[in-house]
């Protein structure tokens, strides 16, 4: 018997936060709109469900599970129906975003600044103060001790 991966998360306003994991018999044990029970006075409700590859990619689960939360419901009060999160405008963009499909990135526009090797810099007469010289790891004892070298990276 293959046991799956089951990894919760709960939407919150601030984003998604995980909230735990265990394992289940089958891919289907829970369906949007179950209930996963009362705790604390607020009652966990099955809001969207990812499987298979979508799943791996947001959280290395078999099934990715995303819990609501609400105020319970009366006993004996009809069950609201509840639509599938990831159905929605925002439930796609969520998923892109789980998925790697839309990574947000600072600044798109702008390319990365490439790293600029450390230089030593030997201050010469102003005809050749220009000139750098690479040394391979320390600048010359003498020139350090009278001041002639400055590091930097310009």
């Amino acid at each position: 018997m293959a046991w799956y991966a089951y990894g919760y998360f709960v939407w919150t306003p601030n984003g998604v936060v995980h909230s735990g994991h265990d394992f289940g018999p089958t891919l289907d044990t829970y369906k949007v709109g179950d209930s996963l029970g009362v705790r604390s006075g607020v009652e966990g409700i099955v809001i969207g469900i990812l499987k298979g590859e979508a799943a791996k990619k947001s959280g290395g689960y078999d099934v990715f599970v995303l819990v609501g939360q609400r105020e319970p419901l009366p006993p004996g009060a009809p069950a609201m129906a509840v639509q599938d999160f990831f159905q929605t405008p925002d439930g796609e963009r969520l998923r892109r975003m789980l998925t790697g499909e839309d990574r947000l990135t600072s600044n798109p526009g702008r390319p990365r600044r490439q790293e600029v090797p450390r230089r030593w810099e030997i201050s010469l007469p102003a005809a050749t103060q220009r000139k750098l010289l690479r040394f391979p790891a320390e600048p010359p004892a003498l020139a350090a001790r009278q001041g002639l070298v400055r590091c930097g990276n310009g």
